[in-house]
């Protein structure tokens, strides 16, 4: 089994080639249960802070130097240096030190000398005159996203929307109560309800082996997804669309919600995620969803005026769950998102019932993917009924934008 500290390192190393989570989900098998939360904590706290790492890194030595495993054991030595109070800081430097003698041995007394100069001495932040400048290094947020929200929120709000990003996530599960009580589960698990059917845990639950979420008392579910579901409207009885619904959460909560009586038509592109939809509904008792793998941006015939309800949780720059996925920052935002984002909607309003209501959401917080869309789908003769977004440092949830319509 690898140590925490071990695994760290090797899931940086390749975080340029996948998602941090998607690594962590394979090398935590090969850590030992008890190391697995300092090792996702590592991963996760580099990402998070990994331009005020590099800044601070930097006054010490030549950081372009380095391979990337070196750097990258350098950030998580700094990262327990800088960013954490129950690791004491000798071995902070030591541990980094060990792993310098494994992967790269010449390098180990360059690790030792820089830790140590950061554990003794104190790097200070830029001046906050130049506002973007000193965001982008104590929050460590590209310069591209400050300015943007700052444009949005204004200076103060953008601060603490960023401060906001960089904490841990909080973890919730939904009760499927087709199944379960709430106030049951929540003992159960040692959680704390924050919604009727929502409950805090702590990181340490580990769900997948959890007996309560093999019978499917529970799924894992976001705070906002659980607000934005509840505005839906849905009832027993109605025949409902999921455009791109994996991984499948919303669907299974809709499902509920009409007391499993009626239809839900789950779409995504990809059969394993459509697959992975179907075997969550039958852990979780639900028997009225129906998935199709196909593209949701090419209009389906069969579909139109069918339906009392749609969910359209549009593919979009995730800005809004960076404090899940903090690699999200680094990576190149597609293009195009705004036009997919169009043409998925107006399919949307095609399939709605007259009289029919559809919500409109992402996990991104930008104005030209949100309100922007929001107004196209207004022009398209739709009734706003509500439109909102959340803000972890506003809501205490992950960001997120909703809008629901109802067709005239």
């Amino acid at each position: 089994m690898m140590r925490a500290r071990e695994a760290a390192v090797l899931a940086l190393d390749k975080t340029n080639e996948n998602y941090a989570n998607l690594l962590l989900k394979d090398i935590l098998k090969k850590v030992d249960s008890k190391d697995r939360s300092l090792t996702a904590a590592l991963v996760y706290g580099v990402l998070s802070n990994r331009t005020r790492l590099d800044y601070t890194i930097s006054h010490f030595c030549d950081f372009d130097k380095p391979s990337d495993t070196v750097k990258n054991i350098l950030r998580t030595g700094a990262f327990q240096l800088l960013f954490t109070d129950r690791i004491p800081p000798s071995a902070a430097v030591n541990e980094s030190v060990l792993l310098a003698k494994r992967f790269s041995p010449h390098s180990a007394g360059f690790v030792n000398g820089v830790l140590r100069k950061i554990s003794s001495e104190t790097v200070e932040l830029p001046d906050k005159t130049d506002l973007v400048k000193y965001l982008k290094i104590k929050y460590s947020f590209p310069k591209g996203i400050i300015k943007k929200w700052i444009s949005m929120f204004g200076d103060e709000e953008a601060e603490k929307l960023l401060a906001a990003m960089n904490e841990p996530p909080h973890m919730y599960i939904r009760v499927n109560r087709l199944k379960a009580d709430a106030a049951e589960v929540a003992a159960a698990v040692g959680g704390k309800a924050v919604l009727p059917n929502l409950i805090e845990i702590s990181g340490g639950l580990d769900v997948g082996a959890s007996e309560l979420y093999k019978n499917g008392s529970f799924t894992v579910m976001q705070k906002s997804s659980v607000l934005v579901c509840g505005e839906s409207g849905v009832a027993p009885g109605m025949k409902v669309l999921d455009m791109c619904a994996a991984p499948g959460g919303k669907t299974l909560y809709l499902a509920e919600l009409m007391e499993n009586r009626g239809e839900v038509i789950a779409c995504d592109l990809y059969p394993h995620r459509t697959a992975l939809i179907e075997k969550n509904a039958e852990r979780m008792g639900i028997g009225i969803v129906k998935c199709i793998a196909c593209d949701s941006s090419e209009f389906n015939r069969d579909f139109e005026g069918a339906f009392d309800f749609v969910l359209l949780d549009a593919p979009c720059s995730g800005y809004g769950v960076i404090q899940q996925k903090p690699d999200i920052k680094w990576r190149k935002r597609e293009g195009g998102l705004p036009e997919l984002q169009r043409k998925l909607a107006g399919n949307a309003v095609r399939y709605l019932k007259p009289g029919g209501s559809m919500i409109y959401s992402t996990c991104t917080i930008n104005n030209e993917e949100n309100e922007d869309v929001a107004e196209y789908i207004k022009s398209l003769g739709m009734n706003l009924e509500f439109m909102k977004t959340y803000l972890p440092s506003r809501d205490g949830t992950n960001g997120f934008f909703a809008a629901k319509f109802s067709r005239r």
